[in-house]
């Protein structure tokens, strides 16, 4: 196999080209290589201008890279804009979390309250009416009067009898 522009006999092993790049100008541009060599030379201002040079236009591949090259291209703004919105949204996410936390623990609370309030009720009922029988059991009324009086089950009334007579 031969080199296509010297037609000298190809090694296998590796080809070095040295390309003095500032003596490298548009007049040179003939070979593939040396467009490819400008590409990379003059980079940031081909990918920040709007078009593709027209000494560049006849290597479709390196037209190609160009395009690729332009639409990966991130400025810092364009950074800086992304961490923004992402930024904003982790916090309004965090703040629509904050809020249900605290929406759910006021609810928790007053729940909580509620429950509280419902069973103290019905063990102050409770201690009243065991009071109330303890008070008729010591005036000697028969089980089946307090029984009527209260609504409290024999059994427990029985209970509490024997409580009076320890």
């Amino acid at each position: 196999m031969s080199c296509r522009y010297t037609k000298e006999p190809r090694s296998n092993l590796l080809a070095l080209h040295f390309i003095q790049l500032p003596a490298l100008n548009e007049k040179d541009l003939k070979s593939r290589m040396k467009k490819w060599v400008y590409a990379f030379k003059h980079g940031r201002e081909i990918l920040d201008s709007e078009k593709v040079p027209s000494l560049l236009l006849d290597e479709k591949e390196l037209v190609m890279a160009i395009k690729e090259a332009k639409k990966a291209l991130v400025t810092d703004e364009d950074l800086r804009q992304r961490a923004l919105s992402k930024e904003m949204m982790m916090r309004t996410q965090f703040s629509i979390v904050a809020e249900n936390v605290e929406a759910a623990l006021k609810r928790g609370k007053q729940e909580g309250k509620q429950e509280g309030i419902q069973i103290g009720a019905g063990q102050g009922r409770k201690e009243a009416l065991e009071t109330v029988v303890f008070q008729m059991l010591s005036m000697n009324m028969p089980i089946d009067t307090i029984i009527t009086a209260t609504g409290l089950e024999k059994s427990h009334i029985e209970e509490l009898a024997k409580k009076i007579n320890k």
